[in-house]
């Protein structure tokens, strides 16, 4: 195989937890199905009208794989979404956990249709792609629940022949350093990888491109994950995380170069979110906390009904009904009342 030429590149275009449902996320304003759906033909308008060599998908297409989640209308859409990129252009996706129901199967998941339709490709074991002189090697795999105990899921034979060899992850692959509750891996844990660079989604955040220590003659591990393209959730919000979607532009080796891309359809989150109602029950519930501590420490200390009924009166100002009827019921268990 010929040497690329110095300015030769191959360009892929990396998208992370789409999280596509027909049930529309409590504290959303919008419809989440159209605005998800319009994410994805962002991504799809971006890749045909660039010189774009190949799309990976990382996990996570769907946001809950049962079928009252997925009617047969949702399938077919992504089916014709799918269709929609130019020909030619090889389109990967790995499954993510929200894809699997937390199974290492494909049978009877909705995400297996996806597959059977023909556009989109697990890379598996390797499928190499060569553009403009430069081959990369792609390596997938299913999600499965100790990909961050074991690690196998991560790792890849590396095709010698292949210019870069590229893994598409779906774990909680973090920069040194970072953890994530009780399972993480950081790429120091992955010295022995046999690629380049492992493409990653399930951390919906930006991490942006991050590596590990170097390895004897060889370059570090690279790791891509910039964020997701959808926000599901308003919990631990801030409100300039937008939808995103990255490209990758490798060169000839060592050469690599990730840019952030956010679709032409994102909006603010207070434009999605109703973020006022979110900090206004933030609110009451640290008053709630504070208020009925200090009922709970009258009552042990005999403080008579009147003054507690005040303050139960005083706590649950402006509070709504759930709030108020689980402050009562914890003031009636503090003085003992059945």
């Amino acid at each position: 195989m010929n040497a690329p030429s110095r300015d030769a590149k191959f360009t892929i275009v990396q998208v992370n937890d789409v999280h596509l449902d027909v049930t529309t996320p409590a504290r959303r304003t919008d419809n989440y199905h159209d605005a998800v759906m319009q994410k994805l033909l962002d991504v799809r308008d971006y890749c045909n009208a660039h010189e774009v060599h190949a799309v990976a998908f990382t996990g996570d297409l769907f946001n809950k794989p049962e079928g009252s989640r997925v009617p047969h209308r949702l399938v077919s859409e992504l089916v014709a979404y799918f269709a929609g990129f130019r020909p030619g252009l090889p389109v990967f996706m790995v499954p993510g956990n929200h894809d699997l129901l937390m199974r290492p199967v494909l049978d009877n998941q909705p995400i297996r249709s996806i597959y059977e339709a023909g556009r989109v490709v697990n890379p598996g074991d390797g499928m190499v792609v060569e553009r403009n002189g430069i081959a990369v090697n792609f390596a997938g795999g299913l999600y499965y629940d100790d990909i961050d105990v074991d690690r196998r899921g991560y790792h890849m034979k590396r095709d010698p022949e292949a210019l870069w060899n590229v893994k598409l992850a779906h774990g909680m692959l973090l920069p040194d350093g970072m953890k994530f509750f009780d399972r993480w891996t950081n790429p120091v844990d992955l010295l022995d990888f046999e690629g380049d660079v492992i493409l990653v989604g399930h951390y919906h955040d930006f991490l942006g491109i991050f590596g590990s220590v170097p390895r004897p003659g060889r370059m570090p591990i690279l790791c891509v994950n910039y964020g997701s393209l959808s926000r599901g959730s308003i919990s631990g919000y801030r409100d300039d995380r937008m939808p995103v979607f990255c490209t990758i532009e490798l060169g000839p080796y060592p050469q690599i170069k990730t840019e952030a891309v956010i679709p032409a359809s994102a909006r603010n989150f207070v434009e999605v979110f109703a973020v006022e109602d979110y900090e206004a029950e933030k609110v009451a519930a640290s008053r709630m906390e504070e208020v009925v501590q200090s009922i709970s420490t009258m009552a042990q200390q005999g403080f008579g009904q009147r003054s507690i009924d005040a303050m139960v009166d005083d706590a649950v100002a402006g509070c709504s009904d759930a709030v108020t009827v689980l402050v009562r019921g914890f003031v009636k268990k503090a003085q003992g009342v059945a």
